[in-house]
Parts: structure tokens; sequence; C-alpha cells
């Protein structure tokens, strides 16, 4: 697998879950809900949910520069709130490695992987599936289907933030 290039990846700061209770929800596109965290200067993510109980969000962890790509399952006993973990993603055939942190969102065990290239979130939106590894297996296949949509929505509310 490729590592993420430091650009791509950055160590995530502070110890607390991913995101306080008052997300504000913006709009939707299809299965996926556009969301603002007055928490953080109101940035801009958006998630969805599985139909296994996975949540999968992508977003701004500062407005419009650093984002992240977070996924939690209520199966994933071994993830702990704050503790690194190295893991893979691939989106479709293109893979990736790098260091994420334990969160949690209303006690749903997950990681987080922050980045600061926003071009990412134009690469991801251009894909049609997106695998996650832990300790070499894969753990999650998700269906990137309306994340383009949901990515546009997205920017088009923060790009409403200024």
């Amino acid at each position: 697998m490729k590592t993420f290039c430091a650009s791509l990846l950055l160590s995530i700061a502070a110890a607390s879950p991913i995101y306080a209770l008052d997300l504000v929800q913006w709009g939707t596109a299809g299965d996926w809900v556009i969301l603002q965290d007055p928490n953080k200067d109101n940035a801009c993510l958006t998630q969805v949910s599985l139909s296994d109980g996975t949540l999968l969000r992508i977003g701004f962890e500062v407005k419009g520069k650093k984002g992240f790509l977070a996924t939690f399952n209520p199966a994933w006993k071994d993830f702990k709130l704050d503790k690194k973990y190295p893991v893979g993603y691939a989106l479709d055939d293109v893979a990736f490695e790098g260091e994420a942190h334990g969160k949690e969102v209303n006690g749903v065990p997950g990681v987080q992987v922050t980045y600061e290239n926003v071009d990412f979130l134009v690469d991801l939106a251009e894909k049609k599936t997106m695998t996650f590894f832990f300790e070499g297996a894969e753990i999650q296949k998700v269906d990137l289907k309306g994340s383009e949509d949901a990515i546009k929505a997205m920017l088009a509310c923060q790009a409403e933030q200024g």
C-alpha cells in the first residue's frame, strides 16, 4: 500500500469525541446528511449511516482547510478513544496507509484519519468504493454511492461559511 503523504495525513489534536451532540443539519444529498459543527466555527461535514450500523463521516476539521475521514461501527470494540492505530483505506484500487485515532460518536467506537490536502475530497468523490483495513484485514467495504453529490453539497455548505 502507498503511504499517505505528510501533507495528506496529520496527527489529530484534541482528546475529545469526534463531535459534540449539537451538530446542525444544513441539508441532504440522497442518503447523506450535510451538517455544520458550531463547535468548529461551523465547519461542514457529511455523513451516511449504513444498514450494518456503520457511520461514515467526511468533513472539515478546520473550516475549509484540514479534513477528515471517520468510520464508526458498534462491533469495533478494539478501537479505544484517543488511541493511535495503523490503518489502511483503499479508494477503489488506490490504497493508503496512515495513522488513525480512536474516536466515538454516541458511544460507538471508530477511527478518524485527518488530512491537510482538501483535494482528497475530490478524489474520494470520484470513487465507487472505500475499503477499510485494520491489522492487515479488511473490516469494512463501503459503497460510496451518492458521495459525489454529498461532497458537492458539503463544499457548498462550507462556501457559505466564508
